[in-house]
C-alpha cells in the first residue's frame, strides 16, 4: 500500500507535516511512502526535483521510516503552465527516461546546443 503523497518537498511546512504523520503511526501500514516530486513551474530544469526528493527521504529516516518512495505524479496545476519548447521538452524526456546521470551525458543542456 502507498501510503498519501506528501507534495511541496521544498518547504519545510511539508516536512513537518511528514514527521507528525509518523509520529501519530501513518506508515507504520505502507509499503512505499508517497511523494510528488516536481518542478515549481514547467520551465524549470528536472534535476530541481532531485533535491526535494533527497530531503524528503532524509526525513523520512529521521522519522524512522525506511520505506521506498513512490512518486505519484505531478500536481494539477503544472499542466496549465506554459508548454515548453520542443528543445527542453526533449531534455526532460531524457531526464525521466535515463535519469539525471545518463540524460547529462546523453543531451547537453539547451544552452550548449543549437535549435
Amino acid at each position: 500500500m502507498v501510503c498519501p503523497s506528501i507534495t511541496e518537498l521544498w518547504k519545510e511546512q511539508a516536512h513537518k507535516y511528514l514527521l507528525q504523520f509518523a509520529e501519530l503511526g501513518g506508515y507504520q501500514y505502507c509499503d512505499a511512502a508517497g511523494i510528488k516530486p516536481y518542478q515549481h513551474r514547467v520551465a524549470d530544469p528536472p534535476e530541481i526535483m532531485l533535491e526535494a526528493v533527497r530531503k524528503g527521504d532524509r526525513t523520512f529516516q529521521q522519522a524512522g521510516y525506511h520505506l521506498p518512495l513512490w512518486s505519484t505524479g505531478i500536481p494539477q496545476t503544472l499542466p496549465l503552465n506554459d508548454p515548453l519548447d520542443g528543445i527542453q521538452a526533449a531534455d526532460n524526456v531524457s531526464f525521466a527516461m535515463a535519469g539525471p546521470r545518463e540524460s547529462a551525458r546523453l543531451w547537453p543542456r539547451p544552452t550548449d546546443r543549437t535549435a
